[in-house]
């Protein structure tokens, strides 16, 4: 009997995560490749970055003001300034729950964020109390570091669920194999639900899983 594994998993999201389709983890030695690989990848982006010119601390200040006063150009700029910085992060988090892409992504979204937050706060608050605060650069580099984690925590609760709804899926067919043998039919949800001791609902939505799975 087929047994039921996370199918639809990409074959990208399992080589970044070191998984397959059934869950259980690569024994292959190809997480160094595919760190080198992934390296590579963040390296040639940051190299077609390089190009832009960062700020000096009178042209952020300026940029701030403006960008306060509700100058586009000038966001804009504050957030090209700080691609680099941000991207640089997502080196530390190379090889764990997430591709590169995806964390690029998590870093572009949070340094957007990062700095529209701080551009209304330097507006409320007023130059006196700016000073006071950490910057802009520490500012940006916080905010990138803590999305990552975040999204780096999701995505391992999100296949570790699904995980173990792989393994659930795969007993109820393994009992249903058995008690077909045994009562020389298939057994129903009701029954299933009994020797499982499983409520009957739950059954019910496995079994749905597993045909959807063999679709």
């Amino acid at each position: 009997m087929k047994r039921f594994g996370m199918q639809e998993k990409t074959a990208d999201q399992e080589r970044r995560t070191g998984h397959t389709g059934t869950g259980f983890p690569e024994t292959d030695a190809g997480d160094s490749s595919e760190r080198e690989t992934a390296e590579d990848i963040l390296s040639l982006y940051l190299e077609e970055l390089k190009a832009i010119r960062p700020l000096t601390e009178a042209e952020e200040a300026e940029a701030l003001q403006k960008a306060g006063e509700g100058d586009r150009g000038a966001r804009e700029r504050l957030i090209e300034s700080y691609l680099i910085p941000s991207l640089s992060i997502v080196k530390d988090f190379i090889g764990g729950e997430m591709g590169v892409s995806e964390m690029i992504g998590v870093s572009n979204l949070s340094l957007v964020t990062a700095v529209e937050e701080y551009i209304g706060r330097s507006k409320a608050a007023g130059e006196e109390q700016q000073e006071e605060e950490t910057g802009l650069s520490g500012y940006v580099r916080a905010a990138v570091r803590a999305a990552l984690k975040q999204a780096e925590t999701e995505e391992r609760c999100s296949r570790q669920r699904a995980e173990t709804v792989a393994e659930r899926v795969n007993q109820l067919m393994e009992a249903a194999r058995v008690m077909a043998t045994e009562l020389g039919r298939e057994a129903s949800p009701e029954e299933l639900a009994e020797r499982l001791r499983t409520p009957e609902e739950e059954v019910r939505a496995l079994l749905k899983m597993s045909v959807q799975a063999m679709e």
